[in-house]
C-alpha cells in the first residue's frame, strides 16, 4: 500500500509540471502574438513626447526612450496651491473682496494670462479691482500687440489658437510645424489645461515627424537603418569628446 501511494503521488507531480508546462507555453505564445500585433499596428510619425507633467503632479521626459525619467512634484503641487490661495487673500484684502476667478486667471495664472494676451480672441482687459502690477498692465498689452502683429499667422487676436477660456474648459491644444525648408523633420504639438482641484496646469509638448521617430533610439550595428533622413547616429561618448574638445579651444 505504501508503494502504491508512493506511486500515485509521483504521477500526480508529473502531470502537475506537465500541465504547468502547457500554461506557461500558452502565455508565452499569447505574449508574443500580442507583441507582434503592437509592433504591426505601431503608427509610423508616432508621437515622441518630451516632457509631460501630468495631474498628478508627476513629470516625466522622453517617455519610452532609453533616456526616459519620471519625477514626483507632489510638495511642490501643495506649495503652490497655498500659496495661490493667499495671494486671492491678499487680493481681497486690497479690494475689499474675492477678484472674480475670471479676472484672476487672466491677470495672475501664467498660461491662461498668456492665451488672454496672444489666443486668437481679442484680449479681455476689464477688470473690477485694478491692482498696479499684473498681466493687464498697460505696458504688457501693448507689448503683445507688437508681438502679435509682429508674429502675424492669420489669427483673430495673436499668435496661439487658443482662448484663456479654453484653458479652464474644454483645454487648448496647437502645434509647431516645421517649414517645408527645414532640415530636420519634426513639428511641435502643445496640449494644456486646468488640472480639476488645483492651479496646477496639465501641459505636455510632443514632437511629431521622422526625426521624433529615431531620436534617442540606439544605433544599428549594421548604419543608420534606425535614422531618419534629417538625423544620423552618433556616439554619445563621442559627442561628448568633441564639446569638451570645442571647450578646450
Amino acid at each position: 500500500r505504501h508503494r502504491h501511494r508512493h506511486r500515485h503521488r509521483r504521477r500526480h507531480r508529473h502531470r502537475h509540471r506537465q500541465s504547468g508546462g502547457k500554461k506557461i507555453r500558452t502565455k508565452m505564445r499569447l505574449w508574443g502574438v500580442a507583441l507582434v500585433l503592437i509592433l504591426v499596428f505601431v503608427p509610423a510619425n508616432a508621437d515622441r513626447e518630451i516632457i509631460t507633467l501630468d495631474c498628478k503632479a508627476q513629470l516625466h521626459f522622453m517617455s519610452g526612450t532609453p533616456v526616459a525619467v519620471s519625477m514626483g512634484f507632489k510638495d511642490l503641487d501643495n506649495l503652490f496651491n497655498h500659496l495661490v490661495a493667499k495671494f486671492k487673500d491678499r487680493l481681497a484684502c486690497a479690494c475689499g473682496e474675492a477678484m472674480d476667478p475670471d479676472e484672476f486667471l487672466r491677470k495672475y495664472h501664467p498660461l491662461p494670462a498668456l492665451l488672454n494676451l496672444f489666443g486668437n480672441t481679442q484680449t479681455k482687459a476689464t477688470e473690477t479691482c485694478n491692482t498696479k502690477y499684473s498681466m493687464l498692465h498697460e505696458d504688457i498689452i501693448n507689448f503683445s500687440k507688437d508681438v502679435n502683429e509682429w508674429l502675424s499667422t492669420g489669427m483673430t487676436n495673436g499668435i496661439l489658437p487658443c482662448a484663456y477660456t479654453d484653458f479652464s474648459t474644454t483645454g487648448c491644444a496647437f502645434k509647431f510645424a516645421a517649414k517645408s525648408t527645414a532640415k530636420v523633420d519634426m513639428d511641435l504639438a502643445v496640449a494644456m489645461k486646468m488640472c480639476p482641484d488645483s492651479n496646477m496646469p496639465f501641459i505636455s509638448v510632443v514632437a511629431q515627424g521622422s526625426f521624433a521617430d529615431s531620436v534617442f533610439k540606439p544605433c544599428s550595428k549594421t548604419g543608420n537603418t534606425q535614422c531618419s533622413a534629417s538625423s544620423k547616429c552618433k556616439d554619445i561618448l563621442e559627442l561628448d569628446s568633441e564639446s569638451a574638445s570645442r571647450r578646450d579651444v
